[in-house]
């Protein structure tokens, strides 16, 4: 039922990008919603599948080449130097091996530049950017409330989804039941929520929320809070902290003293709840492990994680030109990744793209008079850049797309700006 659903969903996408009058517009709204449906794909061959996202992507750029689509912005030169490393390092895999794995290595990496290459042929203005986060903020509070769902009746959303329902894992001596999303396919569902909260305050500054009540809106925090809280993901923990602390400071003035009372309350409840629970532990190893201490009490992969680093860098300097897309190894960093697959000059360029913005997103808020849409992006990029610094997304088309969707949208902001500008 859910498979067809699923199909349904994707044809219905694919009529509204390629036959309605504002099909390129609105295919970035069907992306959007593409991420709940977790890890299901639409599968081509045992080795090679689509996910809607990808179909949805690819219908919009045959639209925009058949029918040369107004392009609002350039492509820029970083963009189009990695592009191009990752077309050719495709190429020799392919001629060299004929690997399938190569291929889903780079159509998933891939994903970045033909996102920018679509929203380049978008307007992407103040207006849409404000459409588009409150999909997104609907988008993942559907995540987060089937996520708590399954946690409270696994049973229940086994029968719905299709999953084999298991005992909810425990962790050693805590007593902590996680959350597992094991109807969309990872825990790792849980790093998608963060980008909910700094969305919804600059949703709530400007009046355009999802909803218009107030008690909704705290509804939906609790709900993407208790959905972060559940999974016991410690990412998604330490991205929550750090929008904390980074609305705190950058915020403080700008804030009406009803919004900072009700941020603070609502901040120091969720954290004297977790302190009050057996998971505290858990929450602090994630401050011991970026300082290098391992707890193995509550990071069992800690070690092998930061082992897998290692040796991805000896070969990355063993081989800085790149071991190539069909290379069979995985490293918990996205950025580390493409280093090792594609070479160092592409890793260099990654890292350039993504420190640039969030230099520009700063600058910006700042030159104009703390405009709350630039503390929004710093947010966002602080997100993209820790998310693929310290874990891996770009192997699941679901996990990586809100990268490249917030790099692209940034991206474009300020191109476009600077286009109507000139």
């Amino acid at each position: 039922m859910i498979n067809i659903l699923v199909i349904l969903f994707t044809l219905i996408g694919l009529n509204r990008i390629l036959f309605s009058n504002q099909g390129i517009r609105e295919s970035l709204v069907w992306v959007v919603y593409g991420l709940i449906l977790g890890y299901r794909t639409i599968q081509i061959s045992s080795n090679l599948s689509f996910h809607p996202i990808e179909i949805f992507v690819y219908s919009a750029i045959l639209r925009i080449i058949l029918f040369k689509t107004f392009n609002y912005s350039s492509f820029p030169i970083s963009y189009k130097l990695l592009t191009i490393n990752f077309i050719l390092f495709i190429f020799v895999d392919l001629v060299d091996s004929n690997n399938l794995y190569a291929l889903n290595e780079f159509k998933n990496a891939f994903l970045l530049p033909l996102i920018l290459f679509l929203s380049n042929h978008i307007n992407i203005d103040r207006e849409y950017i404000t459409k588009i986060f409150r999909h997104y903020s609907i988008a993942v509070s559907v995540i987060a409330f089937l996520g708590i769902v399954e946690f409270l009746f696994p049973e229940i959303m086994a029968n719905i989804f299709g999953f084999s329902e298991i005992v909810r894992p425990r962790i050693d001596s805590i007593f902590f039941s996680r959350l597992a999303f094991l109807y969309w396919g990872t825990h790792l569902a849980a790093n998608l929520i963060p980008p909910f909260f700094p969305i919804t305050l600059f949703l709530y500054i400007k009046n355009e929320s999802i909803v218009s009540s107030k008690i909704a809106i705290t509804f939906l925090i609790i709900i993407n809070l208790f959905a972060i809280y559940l999974s016991g993901n410690r990412i998604s923990w330490l991205f929550l902290t750090i929008f904390i602390v980074f609305t705190i400071i950058f915020l403080y003035e700008k804030l009406v003293y009803h919004i900072k009372t009700y941020i603070v309350l609502l901040s120091l409840s969720f954290i004297i709840y977790i302190y009050s629970q057996p998971v505290e532990g858990r929450y602090i190893s994630t401050f011991k492990a970026i300082a290098g201490k391992i707890d193995d009490r509550y990071d069992s992969s800690g070690a092998q994680r930061l082992m897998f680093v290692q040796i991805a860098l000896e070969k990355i300097k063993d081989n800085p030109i790149g071991v190539g897309w069909g290379y069979k190894f995985w490293v918990h960093s996205d950025l580390i990744q493409i280093s090792l697959k594609t070479g160092i000059v592409s890793g260099i360029l990654f890292i350039y793209i993504l420190l640039n913005l969030l230099k520009k997103n700063l600058i910006k808020y700042y030159m104009y008079n703390e405009d709350n849409i630039y503390f929004c992006f710093s947010c966002l990029m602080i997100f993209v850049i820790l998310s693929l610094g310290i874990n891996g997304n770009i192997s699941l088309v679901q996990c990586g797309t809100p990268m490249f969707l917030f790099i692209s949208l940034i991206e474009s902001y300020y191109l476009n700006k600077k286009a109507f500008k000139n």
